[in-house]
């Protein structure tokens, strides 16, 4: 199955799934393409989608308190900060997506 195609903008990470391996520049490209003797084709690199924290939902407590209860209200607080820092932390990691990545090396991306 062919995927969709679209220009890399040259700091979103790629994958390659015949390397096994996560590029993070150009120049990473550039060094596994001369030290592996292979064509940027043979990469069949993707470009990758950011992963983030999960929320802490509240909803796992339902069980746990009394019909119409609610979380102490510390407890509450606690969460909306955690939930708030989650958010704020951003990208943790990455992984591949669904997005065949056309690359330009003759460009600088570094």
């Amino acid at each position: 199955m062919e995927l969709p195609k679209e220009k890399w903008d040259g700091e979103t990470p790629l994958y390659s799934d015949p390397a096994d391996e996560f590029f993070y520049s150009a120049r990473e490209i550039l060094e596994y393409l001369a030290d592996n003797e292979c064509t940027i084709e043979a990469l069949e690199l993707v470009i990758c989608e950011s992963q983030q924290l999960s929320y802490i939902d509240t909803g796992n407590w339902f069980d746990d308190l009394p019909e119409d209860g609610e979380l102490p209200a510390n407890v509450q607080e606690a969460v909306d900060a955690l939930n708030k820092a989650i958010d704020e932390a951003g990208t943790v990691s990455w992984f591949p997506g669904q997005v065949a990545a056309i690359v330009n090396l003759e460009e600088k991306h570094d």
